[in-house]
């Protein structure tokens, strides 16, 4: 027990040096957005031409918001916030993949962009932050996903003083919103793509 209460003490009387030295190990939280489960779907999809033979892509946006509660007071004030999202399934309107015997499914996210706000009705602060492009496959008979790293939905909060702010004063809840375009091979004009969003995690280094 003494050895448990003199570590405690100990660190708390050394953070504040072992940070500006980067010795605190960096902190992860799970799903720090509250966006698991929370669905990004597609408009219906619609072609680059009206002839099958030179169709090359279905064409949609998508979007999804979540609230978020704001989190404790930070008892150290990060150098770096990242942010990994996550996409646990996704799933093609059956009746389209039914139609044209889809077995699989080459998906590209483009102008993919991430904001948060703490304004409920009037936004009082807020900061969005942009994602690569990046394209992966998806198995329509088991909505599952390959090909998607980590890296590809992982993003540092920009203007870390305001993210701060919204993190973690009045008012609350906060709002995140996604929003990206959609591009598919095979294309499926008139159908719609859903993604569930899975618990993703949040990195606080200091």
């Amino acid at each position: 027990m003494k050895k448990i209460v003199f570590a405690s003490l100990l660190a708390l009387g050394t953070s504040t040096l072992l940070a500006g030295c980067g010795l605190i190990p960096a902190q992860t939280v799970e799903n720090p957005l509250n966006l698991k489960d929370a669905t990004l779907t597609s408009s219906t999809l619609s072609t680059t031409s009206s002839s099958a033979s030179t169709r090359v892509a279905g064409i949609g946006t998508a979007s999804a918001t979540a609230t978020f509660a704001d989190l404790a007071s930070l008892p150290l004030t990060p150098a770096k916030i990242d942010i990994s999202l996550a996409l646990a399934s996704a799933t093609v309107s059956p009746s389209c993949a039914a139609a044209v015997g889809l077995t699989s499914l080459q998906v590209t996210l483009s102008n993919f962009t991430v904001a948060l706000s703490d304004g409920t009705g009037n936004t009082v602060r807020s900061l969005s932050a942009s994602l690569p492009t990046t394209t992966f496959t998806v198995d329509t008979t088991t909505n599952t996903i390959s090909g998607l790293s980590v890296a590809a939905l992982t993003f540092s909060i920009p203007d870390l003083g305001k993210a701060i702010s919204i993190l973690t004063s009045a008012p609350t809840p906060n709002t995140v919103s996604v929003n990206t375009n959609i591009a598919t091979s095979p294309a499926l004009p008139g159908c719609t793509i859903a993604f569930k969003f899975g618990a993703g995690s949040g990195t606080f280094s200091f």
